[in-house]
């Protein structure tokens, strides 16, 4: 789960989390869970990196809570767009899979 939260960060931030001038410096960082948090993340998109990036590894969130996390959840998306995306996908296939595998 931590490295799914480092790529994660990556992603949403186009940084990684810890980032340090030296190795020692870098190490100190992961180690004590200090990483900036990025303005351009959403409140859910923050709190999930959180739970995904805890040092403590008993309290770190855990992969059959990550379907109940609401940024996962997409709930201020709209279902629509994947059931468009969907029927593009059946349009340029002669046998209803997807051409794109």
């Amino acid at each position: 789960m931590w490295a799914l939260g480092i790529l994660l960060y990556a992603l949403l931030a186009g940084t990684f989390p810890f980032r340090g001038q030296s190795e020692k410096e870098l190490y100190g960082k992961i180690i004590r869970g200090r990483y900036r948090e990025v303005d351009m993340m959403s409140r859910d998109a923050s709190h999930l990196v959180q739970k995904m990036l805890n040092i403590d590894c008993r309290l770190r969130l855990k992969a059959c809570d990550l379907i109940r996390e609401p940024w996962i959840k997409c709930k201020d998306l709209p279902l629509s767009i994947f059931e468009t995306a969907g029927g593009v996908f059946r349009a340029h296939s002669s046998d209803g899979r997807s051409s794109l595998s």
